[in-house]
């Protein structure tokens, strides 16, 4: 059984008190011939490698835990209109396992894997991590042998934490977010309605010579090219906010901060992360409001503030269930900065390797995935870096962006980006 910490309850907690789906997703397109044993064995292979994908959560002193055997997480269906209800429907951990696999069968070579996984069970680095080892055991000619369990330190561990994080700044830390919720001076997206409610994507691409140019200009203005693009999502957001009639400067973003380290690094489930929350002024120029970004999120974590909450919130894990959910959902740990931005590298790339180790047989046609959004944020950005591409993934509740609205706001990024 694995206990999980406060941050993986979170977000039980959250998706229970808020309603909004607490889930990430992938929607793969493959073309080629599957056997049904092939995709079986597959699934097999991951729920080996990380049983609490297959269990199902148990309340009991000391917090939540994954418990029982591995359930069945394959689904296999003809009817397209699946996918859409799997990705706008809640997964409750306490009755059904936190991943789940649908493959809809299109025809003979064609198919859609529709995968969505819980964020208690894992963090978007380690979702991608297990979407990587599904398609290419799927793809393998011969059975792969399978990766035993690992068990590592939890980095978000009451003994990690306390030899990593610093108190007293820990304490200065949260009491700023704190103040800063209150005072919520960040602005926010414009939308139409902040409500529960389903999901749907927007997904921009940039080809290789736009790749190239951005990671050109990046090196120019002396900064990685995912601070480019997090800068440019803030810019866009705001050209968004004056079409709107809003003209508020200060803007806020949520950035993942990995503590996934080592040969091991994938090796257990849950989140092994952490957010920053950094404000800037979005009328800066592109390099100087990346570069803005890049030296408040480097000075947060070299004074460890990224490991304060964790630190701090971690006895509350020890309440009640029905405590829990009342102490852990507050307007500090809801998302109270204006987006997320996340930035996810596809190395090694998935679409060579289900290629080679298929001999060719199958081909990765194209891909799709979406992330949880905060109730009051609305809209969240996912970049996927291929080695060919940039995928700008932007999730939206349709209850604050239409469909129209998200595909401007993409082109605005798009554009701030070119």
């Amino acid at each position: 059984m694995t206990t999980l910490t406060t941050t993986d309850a979170f977000f039980v907690a959250y998706q229970e008190q808020a309603g909004v789906l607490m889930h990430f997703g992938a929607e793969i397109e493959i073309a080629g011939p599957i056997e049904r044993a092939s995709v079986e064995a597959a699934v097999a292979q991951v729920l080996a490698r990380w049983p609490d994908l297959g269990r199902t959560l148990e309340r009991g002193f000391g917090g939540l835990r994954w418990s029982g055997r591995p359930a069945c997480v394959l689904h296999e269906t003809t009817d397209g209109t699946d996918i859409e209800r799997a990705r706008n429907t809640a997964i409750d951990p306490f009755v059904e396992a936190p991943f789940g696999v649908l493959w809809v069968r299109r025809g003979t070579d064609r198919h859609t894997f529709a995968l969505r996984c819980h964020h208690a069970v894992a963090d978007g680095q380690l979702f991608f991590a297990i979407l990587r080892e599904l398609l290419a055991a799927i793809a393998a000619a011969t059975p792969v042998a399978i990766s035993p369990e690992v068990t590592v330190p939890h980095p978000l561990g009451l003994g990690q934490l306390w030899k990593d994080a610093r108190i007293g700044p820990s304490l200065r830390h949260a009491r700023r977010l704190s103040r800063e919720a209150r005072a919520d001076r960040s602005a926010r997206v414009v939308l139409g309605d902040v409500a529960p409610g389903p999901i749907s994507i927007s997904d921009h691409r940039l080809d290789d010579r736009a790749r190239r140019e951005l990671f050109d200009r990046a090196s120019a203005e002396r900064v990685r090219p995912p601070w480019l693009v997090a800068a440019a999502w803030l810019q866009a957001l705001r050209a968004w906010n004056v079409q709107h009639g809003s003209d508020q400067a200060l803007f806020s973003i949520e950035v993942p901060v990995s503590l996934r380290r080592g040969a091991h690094a994938m090796a257990s489930t849950g989140n092994h992360l952490t957010v920053l929350t950094l404000f800037a002024d979005a009328r800066l120029s592109l390099g100087d409001l990346a570069r803005a970004l890049w030296r408040d999120y480097a000075d947060g974590v070299r004074r460890r503030e990224h490991l304060a909450i964790p630190l701090l919130a971690h006895p509350v894990r020890f309440l009640p269930w029905p405590v829990f959910r009342r102490v852990a959902v507050t307007s500090t740990s809801t998302g109270f900065a204006t987006t997320h931005f996340t930035w996810l590298a596809h190395e090694p790339d998935i679409r060579a390797t289900v290629s080679e180790r298929s001999t060719g047989v199958l081909q990765l046609s194209d891909q799709r995935l979406y992330t949880p959004v905060c109730l009051r944020m609305g809209v969240a950005l996912c970049v996927l870096g291929w080695p060919d591409e940039l995928q700008l993934a932007i999730t939206h509740r349709l209850s604050g962006l239409s469909a129209d609205d998200a595909g401007a706001l993409g082109a605005l990024l798009v554009a701030h980006l070119r």
